[in-house]
């Protein structure tokens, strides 16, 4: 296939000269082969042109197995480019009263993903267990001692998770935990910081027709890094709890039905916001040291009507 982008920016028609309209392509294949009834594997790949920042062959596989009824696995790999903004190449300091200066030889970075999966499905219920690994290389940089920017960037995350459902005639449940990190700045430091976070979604059928639900997240501590002029800073943002929870009843064979709940029950939204700069490891009061993550605790009621 063939796929046509037309650029334009909505601040400047020109720069210094430059015109700030084109239009890009993309060619793209795939080929999928079934090996047999249980395998099947395909690759692809992308032909990206740009006019500024050059051409590009972005690759990708898959691979999926389903050696019974019960185990499913499936590994993916794919890539793509992350273009930088157009105030990075195009927009001189004077113009926008910055402190960095535009470069016109920003490359894209590339985004590379893979993504691991085991799915284990029997009767109503499921267990999924993953991973997914992904790194940014040539992102776009800010390099407060040049006062420009620059295509060094280098960035990994990772995400384990594991996820477990389970559905009958009068439950449903949704449970997953997960483990993220992140490296946001591997060519200067090379630390990963990770934050745990886990989710519960339970809906039960108790007395009298009546549906209880339960929606909790979990977050923990999460930290990563900033590039500021003053340094590299480290940010630390506190964990929360997010719990909702509600009843609900349907009524004359589900022509209306209503709802009654309280929203953030624990009355968690107010987050202490860090901010330390690594060089001379004394805080920084950059950013506010508070943040709101939700709502203040709230009651709500709703009244569904259906006209059928």
């Amino acid at each position: 296939g063939v796929a046509f982008t037309n650029f334009r920016d909505l601040n400047y028609k020109t720069i210094n000269a430059i015109r700030l309209s084109y239009l890009d392509y993309t060619l793209s294949g795939k080929l999928l082969y079934r090996i047999d009834n249980n395998n099947t594997l395909g690759v692809g790949i992308d032909y990206l042109s740009n006019t500024v920042l050059g051409n590009y062959i972005l690759p990708r596989a898959y691979f999926q197995s389903t050696p019974n009824s019960i185990l499913k696995i499936k590994l993916e790999y794919t890539s793509s480019a992350i273009y930088p903004r157009n105030n990075m190449i195009y927009y001189p300091a004077e113009q926008t009263r910055g402190l960095l200066d535009n470069n016109l030889r920003l490359e894209s970075g590339i985004y590379h993903l893979g993504h691991a999966l085991v799915a284990v499905v029997k009767n109503h219920s499921s267990l999924r267990m993953g991973l997914m690994l992904a790194e940014l290389r040539g992102a776009s940089r800010a390099n407060y001692e040049n006062k420009t920017y620059v295509s060094t960037g280098r960035s990994q995350s990772m995400i384990n998770y594991v996820q477990f459902q389970h559905s009958s005639s009068r439950m449903q449940l949704t449970s997953t935990f997960a483990l993220r990190g992140k490296k946001s700045f591997k060519e200067s430091y090379d630390q990963f910081f990770y934050s745990p976070e886990a989710s519960i979604f339970l809906s039960v059928d108790a007395l009298w027709n009546i549906k209880a639900n339960l929606v909790a997240k979990f977050n923990g501590v999460d930290r990563w890094l900033e590039n500021e002029p003053e340094g590299i800073q480290q940010v630390e943002l506190q964990g929360n709890q997010l719990i909702d929870i509600g009843l609900h009843r349907s009524f004359a064979k589900d022509k209306w039905s209503l709802q009654l709940g309280i929203r953030n029950l624990l009355d968690s939204y107010e987050l202490n916001l860090e901010q330390t700069n690594l060089e001379t490891l004394y805080p920084s009061y950059n950013l506010p040291s508070t943040v709101y993550a939700d709502r203040s605790r709230s009651f709500f009621a709703q009244l569904n009507i259906s006209l059928n």
